[in-house]
């Protein structure tokens, strides 16, 4: 199958959404779809994710480093958004950083505010992995506080004073 047109890997989305990773394997082998030939490779993967959460299947996507057309840093916020940490982290595994800027110029924060997608539990996965606060700027912060997100911002308060309580060792003065 060279070159795949919109419609037709339309078409490969629908039949592959809700399979297992045998299914889909055996799809691809009798439709002779080869991954590198995908002209919409990156929207095939945005759409698969929130609609399929299966670690199997969305790994036979990102397991393939050849792939220059994935923006890997959309596919790690959009994880993170749907809160598909077990993929995320196998983003984060091919050099995917949490740092990075999506394609709208945009850190994972003000991607996840953007998108009123910002919850504990995405913002502790990040903090986790980020290990500080430098992500969140003033700005992002005032969203917050006018967004009414209490919840998010006590974790990041809590984080923060974990964090700086570590690192500068105020207990033990």
């Amino acid at each position: 199958m060279k070159n795949l047109n919109a419609n037709k890997e339309e078409e490969l989305i629908e039949l592959i959404k809700n399979k297992s990773i045998n299914e889909v394997k055996e799809i691809f082998k009798s439709k002779k779809v080869k991954l590198e030939e995908l002209n919409f490779l990156q929207d095939t993967l945005l759409d698969l994710f929130p609609n399929n959460r299966s670690f199997d299947i969305i790994k036979i996507f990102i397991d393939k480093p050849q792939q220059q057309s994935i923006n890997n840093t959309d596919i790690l916020f959009l994880c993170v958004e749907c809160h598909l940490f077990k993929i995320a982290k196998l983003a984060l595994n091919y050099g995917t950083a949490i740092d990075s800027k999506n394609t709208d110029s945009k850190n994972i924060i003000e991607y996840l505010i953007e998108k009123k997608k910002l919850e504990p539990d995405n913002l502790l996965f990040i903090l986790s992995i980020k290990d500080d606060a430098s992500l969140i700027s003033t700005e992002s912060l005032c969203q917050l506080i006018s967004m009414n997100k209490h919840k998010v911002l006590e974790k990041l308060f809590k984080f923060k004073y974990i964090y700086f309580s570590k690192y500068y060792n105020i207990l033990a003065l």
